[in-house]
């Protein structure tokens, strides 16, 4: 998906892609599903809101980054199927095979039924985020929380 933004009185365009790891439709009610398979150990807490996903002070207790990922996956499917519902889900391997098991993403223990719910404040969010990282007058700087270094695939460049 294309994104435009206005930096420092410029318009730039970035382009937001990846690869899906399992797109299917619910048999139930045809919604369109996105999935992000998962291996790793379950999170004891979850992103309660959009905003959430974005509070860097916050992402590093919550998978806020899966949420990120999966919700930016729903929402460039959604723009070619604007008449179907798309629900983005995290498919957690290990509790796959529990019974009552829905990998369904949720805000404050509610379902997400459709990105559509939350798409306005998703891009809006997404959007002030592009904007930030894109101004060339705010500078890049270091966490002070050395907590999130330890699962950085960046750590080695800046220590």
């Amino acid at each position: 998906r294309e994104f435009s933004t206005t930096v420092g009185g410029k318009v730039v365009t970035c382009k937001f892609g990846g690869i899906i790891d399992r797109v299917d439709r619910t048999e139930s009610d045809g919604k369109i599903r996105i999935v992000d398979y998962k291996t790793g150990r379950y999170p004891s807490s979850w992103p309660k809101t959009v905003e959430e996903i974005f509070d860097s002070d916050r992402n590093t207790s919550i998978p806020a980054n899966y949420y990120l990922q999966t919700m930016l996956y729903s929402s460039i499917v959604r723009d070619s199927n604007p008449q179907t519902p798309v629900v983005p889900a995290l498919l957690y391997i290990q509790r796959a095979s529990n019974k009552d098991y829905d990998p369904t993403l949720t805000f404050s223990k509610e379902t997400i039924r459709d990105i559509a719910e939350h798409e306005e404040t998703f891009n809006h969010m997404l959007q002030q985020l592009v904007t930030e990282i894109l101004n060339p007058d705010t500078d890049f700087t270091p966490t002070t929380d050395r907590t999130r270094c330890e699962r950085c695939p960046f750590a080695q460049l800046c220590y």
